[in-house]
């Protein structure tokens, strides 16, 4: 994984853990660890999607050629990560 893209994940993961930990909404336990395994299966699914994405030739080449333009497209790509998991939290 893309290192700005970890570590959005990671931001964004805290953020979304916190608040299933300390919501007042979901008081019980099993409901509780029943969100935090949907957050873990999200998350799991989407590293596997992108690992997936990122074997193909193609996709590999454009990623590889347009990293260090102006395009920065690694950079694009982790502010996508990054409003796509403020959008989960």
């Amino acid at each position: 994984m893309m290192p700005e893209a970890a570590s959005s994940v990671a931001d964004f993961g805290a953020v979304i853990l916190l608040s299933l930990f300390f919501s007042g909404e979901g008081s019980s336990v099993g409901s509780t660890l029943l969100l935090i395994l949907a957050f873990i299966v999200l998350v799991a699914a989407i590293g596997v999607a992108l690992a997936e994405v990122e074997r193909l030739e193609r996709v590999s080449s454009v990623l590889r050629r347009l990293q260090d333009t102006s395009a920065q497209i690694r950079v694009r790509g982790a502010l996508v990560f990054l409003i796509g998991f403020a959008v989960l939290a």
